[in-house]
């Protein structure tokens, strides 16, 4: 436990599922599949399964693409 708690270890942000991204982002599921698939989204982390997790710098990316793309672009960036 000390090791993994280690205050000198380098520390990572888990990466988050389709789902919790597509919560985040405002859209659904479905629709951010698509935007892999027609290439308005680039690809990310896949596991075996083909089930995609994305980093928060990932996210980010993805609502500021939505953000000048979208249908409702005021919606992905709140209070901005």
């Amino acid at each position: 436990m000390k090791v993994a708690f280690d205050p000198e270890e380098r520390k990572s942000l888990r990466r988050f599922s389709a789902t919790e991204a597509a919560e985040v982002l405002r859209v659904s599921t479905s629709n951010l599949r698509n935007r892999h698939k027609d290439g308005s989204f680039a690809d990310v982390h896949a596991d075996g399964r083909g089930h995609r997790f994305y980093r928060a710098e990932e996210v980010d990316d993805l609502r500021n693409i939505l953000a000048r793309n979208g249908k409702n672009a005021d919606a992905h960036k709140p209070g901005c």
